[in-house]
């Protein structure tokens, strides 16, 4: 199961609510996905267009607190609080 967290222009990312070692998100545009590590705002996996690539991390980079805080709320069973895309 996963949480949507719109970015911005059909930029979309996704959180687990499965637990895993790295704390990430995951990040679809079309056809393609990638894994952004939360501590680090950087792509651990996968790829994008260059200009969605930016996007996800500066919202990640800005809303990196907010994406720690539902990181522990998801491995504590609760449900993430929704994270507003980038303006």
């Amino acid at each position: 199961m996963f949480g949507a967290c719109p970015f911005v222009f059909g930029v979309f990312g996704a959180c687990p609510f499965v637990f895993v070692l790295t704390r990430h998100f995951h990040v679809y545009y079309g056809e393609y996905k990638a894994t952004v590590d939360i501590r680090t705002c950087e792509v651990i996996e996968g790829n994008l267009p260059k200009k969605q690539t930016k996007l996800a991390l500066a919202w990640a980079e800005h809303r990196q607190d907010d994406l720690m805080a539902d990181w522990e709320l998801v491995m504590n069973g609760e449900e993430p609080f929704k994270i507003q895309p980038l303006q």
